[in-house]
């Protein structure tokens, strides 16, 4: 069935009030203004739980009774230890997050959420653009189904079984569906939800820190419900600037636009500010808890996004560290405490890390990771003048157009707080770090690429730098607007803010609608398709269907229903979800996503067929009425296809029954 709103707000409810009981007591341990630690709970709480249940649970099984005692056991410990734990701020100067202000940020958090629910409408359901990522719920389901680690429901050719993904996110979101009567899609709206939620409580939590006053809250929450100014700049300017003098690129976005699309990218962010900020301050902690939670948050940062919890924390973590290193005073204390909180990190991270080795390996394709400045401009520009102008108008024009009303004003923000001298040593330190990890996240998004399908390195690794700057952005618009003779710097930030604003609410109002198409009506009845084939598939059998069925209904061609509907693996899921996701050649991927098409079309002779569906594990398959192969009759007329169900006009669902030579490559 399509995802409810009400199961996944219940979900995200469970994961709001599981999550920040299991964090509260510790981010009160590791932070000394009491007042802030509820902004870090959220992250903390799912970053340490998830980082250590996925190990655990793939030594002792994945399923509903094992599951269940472990997150008992984490609300009793997490219980004893908040009744021993002051909850009053230890100082009454120190200035704590607004309860209204958290109550905002729920109800910010509902508009990622919103927009990949399903859109009813009289003529059938539609979808908005985003739940095209989302298509990952298939992920969600088959570690449901197979437990961990995570096996792939996305390809089934050669090495099929490994899943060339960072999952912790989605095994989170598996964890969810436990929950009675919450679906694997419904399990992703909750887990968006609370992800949304818990990076926008700690860019309040870090802007009040900065700021010294409450008032930042505020702004921060302003800050976080803005966008690109690319719908206004295509409304003075035209929709051909982009393609032309600029770039097609995606724009890079704010925390709600990326929470939309990738919140496992934006969940690992927050790990890696909260764990540079642990870095920081690893010397002079009280204990063993600050190295052990550091490591804990690298693992689950690493878990949930290879991009910005692999590649945008170790480079940032040498550049905090190193500081760290020239200022401390018991060197060797922070030595072994780095030491033990990498030692944390390699083994709660082991599960998918040994998983990543191995199917990189098997693609055999060079290095993930490669030096190539962000495109900014567009072919109208010569070439031999572009990519030298790439290096500057990253700054000069990416930055300032994707997010306006954080950049300028954060930027300036934080360059007058390096340059104060009277502030308190602490507060130096926070800033001469929050400069580092901003420095890097953007640095990083300015010149390396990842090379597997999309640049999702230079378009995720930009998250830490934008919570920081949110959160310096906010403090200096609440010391600016507290200043009366600050009002044109006071006036040019807010103009920002509007013009981001403007952006928001362009996004919001294409979410909210979800996108036509001629397949809304076949869609909205596909529910029915799916039930018949779960009733005749066994849970870890892989089904064929056709890549292209419902194409239109998401902006690019992904199987989404499939994906989001069937509860079943699939033998090949089409291009978009094999390429990234199986540890396959992109010449193999490229291959079978021919001889699929084909297959179909009705155009791929019948041996041809059976030993490609036999090769990839395929024993059911679906064929519906939009399929060349339903008029030709391919499936129908060969005898190694069995019908077990159909819908007059709509669909068939056929066994597969391979020969004994058939399985041979």
């Amino acid at each position: 069935m399509m995802a409810s709103p009400l199961a996944a707000a219940g979900a995200a409810v469970v994961a709001l009030v599981f999550y920040l009981v299991a964090g509260l007591p510790i981010a009160l341990r590791l932070f000394p203004n009491r007042g802030l630690a509820i902004g870090f709970a959220p992250t903390i709480g799912w970053a340490a739980f998830s980082a250590l249940a996925l190990p655990i649970l793939c030594v002792v099984g994945f399923g509903p009774v094992q599951a269940a005692a472990l997150a008992g056991a984490t609300l009793a410990t997490s219980a004893f230890s908040l009744s021993r734990v002051s909850l009053r701020p230890k100082s009454a100067e120190d200035a704590g997050i607004p309860r209204l202000a958290l109550f905002v940020a729920a109800l910010l958090a509902i508009v990622p959420a919103s927009a990949l629910l399903p859109k009813e409408t009289a003529d059938g359901v539609m979808l908005a653009a985003p739940i095209f990522d989302h298509s990952k719920v298939a992920m969600i389901d088959e570690i449901v189904r197979s437990g961990v680690p995570a096996q792939n429901p996305f390809y089934g050719g050669a090495g099929g079984s490994a899943l060339a993904y960072y999952y912790l996110w989605h095994f989170s979101a598996a964890m969810l569906t436990l929950v009675p009567g919450v679906s694997g899609w419904e399990a992703d709206v909750g887990l968006t939800a609370f992800t949304a939620f818990a990076t926008i409580s700690l860019a309040i939590a870090l802007a009040v820190a900065v700021a010294g006053r409450s008032a930042a809250a505020y702004w921060a929450l302003a800050l976080t419900a803005t966008a690109s100014a690319r719908p206004l700049f295509t409304a003075l300017f035209g929709q051909d600037v982009f393609g032309t003098w600029l770039s097609d690129y995606p724009d890079l976005g704010g925390l709600l636009v990326q929470a939309t699309w990738a919140p496992q990218h934006v969940a690992a962010a927050g790990c890696v500010v909260v764990a540079l900020l642990l870095l920081r301050d690893l010397q002079g902690a009280d204990g063993w808890l600050a190295p052990v939670i550091l490591g804990l948050l690298a693992a689950a940062g690493f878990g949930a996004s290879i991009w910005v919890g692999g590649v945008t924390f170790v480079l940032a973590a040498a550049a905090v560290g190193a500081v760290a290193l020239t200022k401390a005073e018991l060197r060797g204390r922070l030595v072994v405490r780095v030491l033990l909180a990498a030692a944390v990190a390699l083994a709660a991270s082991s599960p998918i890390l040994i998983e990543l080795a191995r199917t990189t390996a098997l693609r055999a394709e060079g290095a993930p990771v490669a030096v190539h400045p962000y495109e900014v401009f567009g072919p109208a520009i010569w070439d031999a003048a572009r990519r030298p102008l790439d290096l500057i108008g990253f700054w000069l024009v990416q930055l300032p157009l994707d997010i306006p009303a954080i950049y300028p004003a954060g930027l300036l923000a934080l360059i007058g707080a390096l340059r104060v001298r009277s502030v308190s040593h602490d507060a130096r330190r926070l800033a001469v770090a929050c400069a580092l990890v901003a420095t890097v996240s953007f640095g990083v998004s300015w010149l390396l690429v990842s090379t597997i399908l999309n640049n999702d390195l230079g378009w995720r690794a930009i998250l830490p730098g934008v919570i920081v700057l949110t959160a310096f952005a906010a403090a200096g618009l609440s010391r600016w607007t507290a200043r009366p003779f600050n009002v044109i710097a006071t006036l040019a930030a807010v103009a920002c803010l509007l013009t981001g604003a403007h952006g928001a609410a362009n996004v919001l109002s294409q979410n909210a609608a979800g996108r036509p198409s001629a397949s809304v009506a076949a869609f909205g009845r596909s529910p029915d398709l799916w039930r018949a084939v779960r009733r005749q598939a066994g849970p870890t059998e892989r089904i064929a269907n056709s890549p292209d069925l419902f194409a239109d209904v998401t902006p690019w061609p992904v199987n989404i229903s499939w994906a989001l509907l069937s509860d079943r693996r699939s033998c090949y899921a089409g291009w978009e979800l094999a390429r990234p996701f199986a540890p396959a050649p992109r010449a193999v991927v490229e291959r079978d996503d021919k001889a699929f098409r084909a297959a179909f079309d009705g155009t791929a002779p019948a041996e041809t067929v059976r030993r490609l569906f036999a090769s990839h594990e395929c024993r059911l398959v679906v064929v519906t009425a939009t399929d060349g192969a339903w008029s030709s009759g391919a499936f129908a007329q060969d005898a190694g296809f069995e019908l077990l169900d159909e819908s007059p006009g709509a669909w068939r669902i056929y066994r597969f029954s391979a020969r004994p030579n058939e399985s041979e490559p």
